[in-house]
């Protein structure tokens, strides 16, 4: 039966109708339809009854060269929705933006959190994500300790080098 009401518009003849009956009886059999209707259906006034509120992840700290897709690290925002009902299904997408860059590994990102009820209202919020090189150099070719009786014994010094992300 939902499935056929989902379908009805309301037109003159069934305000005239809902007009002929009592208030209360009114707000009721208007209620009724709302619920049936579900939550990718207007109201009478043209509204869209069903609501969404997103919250998002704390500001989080990682290290350089985390995959910032990775939700299990980055976080995922939860959302809450009232007034909805029957069917209907949450999108949940995320953009990011550079707002401050400093060398490669120096990076605050603003993820921008949208959650949108399909056919309906949606809401943002707006996660900080700041990416930080915390671990030191990695030297190449560093020669192994040795120890010598005479200083004119020690060779010249091997120039070494390293890699940092």
């Amino acid at each position: 039966m939902s499935r056929l009401l989902r379908s009805l518009e309301l037109t003159d003849a069934t305000c005239c109708w809902l007009n002929n009956i009592s208030s209360s009886l009114r707000a009721i059999s208007v209620a009724v339809l709302f619920v049936l209707w579900g939550a990718g259906t207007a109201n009478a006034q043209g509204e869209f009854p069903c609501e969404i509120s997103i919250t998002c992840p704390e500001t989080i700290q990682v290290e350089c060269g985390t995959n910032l897709e990775d939700f299990d690290l980055t976080g995922l925002p939860s959302y809450e929705t009232s007034n909805c009902f029957g069917d209907f299904s949450v999108d949940l997408t995320h953009s990011d933006v550079v707002i401050s860059e400093v060398g490669t590994c120096n990076v605050i990102i603003a993820r921008t959190w949208t959650a949108t009820i399909v056919g309906g209202p949606s809401d943002m919020c707006t996660q900080t994500i700041q990416v930080v090189d915390t671990t030191g150099p990695v030297f190449d070719n560093v020669p192994a300790d040795i120890t010598y009786q005479c200083e004119g014994d020690v060779p010249v010094q091997e120039e070494l080098t390293a890699m940092d992300a």
